[in-house]
């Protein structure tokens, strides 16, 4: 998970990973929540309630992979770099494209 100030808002990145603990083959879905849309829902005392809280699916890594390093620059990019798209027992299989890069702005992955 990273955080991104997008527009002026901060967002929570959910990016790749495995959809159950014990399943061998890793995702590239990555998902962003506005929390700041989440906290007025959630505590509206303050702000008037005006955006719903909810996760929005953005665009898809170009390799799934699990196990990864991610790193924000800025307030439009984020690295993630490394990681297994496969693990079974005793045989990982490294993802094969080292290092992408999501681009907020244009809301699209580029492999380095």
């Amino acid at each position: 998970m990273v955080t991104l100030v997008i527009g002026g808002k901060n967002h929570l990145f959910v990016i790749g990973g495995k959809q159950k603990l014990y399943d061998d083959q890793a995702v590239k879905t990555v998902y962003k929540l506005s929390i700041d849309n989440y906290m007025k829902t959630k505590y509206p005392k303050h702000d008037k309630q005006s955006d719903q809280e909810n996760w929005v699916e953005v665009a898809n890594m170009n390799e799934a992979r699990c196990m990864f390093a991610a790193t924000v620059i800025g307030s439009r990019f984020v690295f993630v770099y490394g990681g297994l798209k496969q693990s079974k027992e005793m045989n990982n299989e490294m993802a094969s494209i080292v290092c992408e890069r999501y681009d907020s702005q244009t809301n699209t992955w580029a492999a380095f």
